[in-house]
């Protein structure tokens, strides 16, 4: 095994070590914070790197129970607010023996604010996410899903939502760059918060950067934003 390879393997084999940065999410509604989105910081690697060693190995399970137990502990020691957005993979699953271990280590203390975040890396799997789901539900989660990068595909964009049933669309950022300058981007976005206000969807702006982004944004009825304009990714606490 290369150098590379071991140490993440290293990585893998101590999660309690593993570092965890936390962006906010804003409720343009009210100027509160709706809740963090954790995101692994596995120094010195990047998430993807690690995402990529899983995949080799068949192990992406493992980096999704890792995701839950250890991005939600150190969420709660860090006693942050509102919802927790845990990104969340459509092939992989938790088992029931870990779905266990989260509710020990949680002791309730987050099951109704925790948001699972369906990103694009995997392909889908219907069996794996009927077996997510059944254990969510032995576990008694009031839960809310979300599905990122939304926007940018429209096949796998209603793909995605005919498996997940989302609650909340994370537009992607492409479609958020220069939105207040670019009327390509504006009228496919238009589109988009038509269908989702329509559905009950919540909308969430991802990845705004500038103060020009930001007040479009504010202009249209987006219900949620995120980005670096309005808070980065924070470690606290020394995790």
């Amino acid at each position: 095994m290369d150098t590379k390879r071991q140490q993440i393997q290293d990585i893998l084999d101590h999660p309690e070590n593993l570092k965890y940065a936390y962006q906010p999410i804003f409720d343009l509604s009210d100027g509160s914070i709706y809740g963090y989105e954790a995101l692994m910081r596995p120094e010195p690697f990047s998430p993807m790197d690690i995402v990529e060693y899983c995949l080799s190995e068949d192990r992406l399970d493992e980096i999704e129970t890792i995701t839950v137990i250890y991005g939600g502990l150190h969420f709660l020691e860090s006693h942050l607010e509102g919802r927790l957005f845990l990104n969340s993979f459509p092939a992989a699953s938790v088992s029931r023996e870990k779905m266990m271990e989260v509710r020990d280590v949680m002791k309730g203390r987050v099951r109704e604010r925790m948001v699972f975040e369906m990103l694009e890396y995997t392909e889908l799997d219907a069996y794996a996410w009927g077996r997510k789901l059944e254990e969510f539900a032995r576990s008694r989660l009031d839960y809310l899903i979300a599905i990122d990068d939304y926007g940018t595909d429209d096949f796998e964009d209603s793909e995605r939502m005919a498996m997940f049933h989302p609650d909340i669309v994370k537009v992607d950022r492409s479609l958020i760059e220069n939105i207040h300058v670019d009327r390509t981007n504006q009228e496919k976005v238009k589109r988009i918060l038509e269908y989702t206000q329509s559905n009950g969807i919540m909308a969430l702006a991802e990845g705004v950067e500038t103060k020009e982004e930001y007040d479009y944004i504010r202009s249209i009825p987006f219900r949620l934003v995120q980005g670096y304009y309005t808070g980065r990714p924070q470690i606290y606490n020394g995790f």
